[in-house]
């Protein structure tokens, strides 16, 4: 996979020094399943090394093309330097920077054939829409805010 390099984007020289130091997370921000999601690793995360980015920004739609990932993609991505994580990997490998349990998990539920994991993952997706309020949107606290690559500085 490319790595982040300012020649082949237009992302801020401030948001490639952030993706450089830290693996990224790009999510659905109109879901509010996935909004959840976001608030559940930052209250569980190990060493709030994560950063976010909704699909759907400017700087989300960017990662995706400098990482060859279809933009119409429906799946978390996580990004770590020059590995791309889609569907069930993205999920699991992103559990494994939570504390307690949720780290194990991640790692034992990799024993489960990707194959059967993403048929899971996106038939999920396909119906998070319906378990969720619709009109669900996380709001970013101060302490937050810099762990968010599509908020404006």
């Amino acid at each position: 996979m490319p790595r982040f390099d300012g020649a082949r984007s237009h992302l801020p020289d401030k948001t490639l020094q952030k993706l450089h130091r830290s693996p990224t997370l790009l999510y659905d921000g109109e879901c509010g399943v996935c909004n959840a999601f976001v608030s559940f690793i930052l209250k569980r995360e190990k060493d709030h090394c994560l950063r976010f980015a909704s699909l759907y920004s400017a700087i989300g739609k960017q990662l995706l093309a400098i990482n060859d990932v279809a933009p119409d993609i429906e799946s978390a991505v996580l990004i770590e330097s020059d590995v791309v994580y889609i569907y069930s990997d993205a999920v699991l490998r992103t559990l494994t920077y939570l504390r307690g349990p949720w780290s194990l998990l991640g790692t034992a539920l990799r024993a489960v054939p990707r194959p059967i994991r993403d048929a899971g993952y996106r038939t999920f997706a396909a119906t998070r829409t319906r378990l969720s309020r619709s009109n669900y949107c996380r709001v970013v606290r101060p302490n937050e805010a810099d762990r968010f690559l599509d908020l404006p500085d």
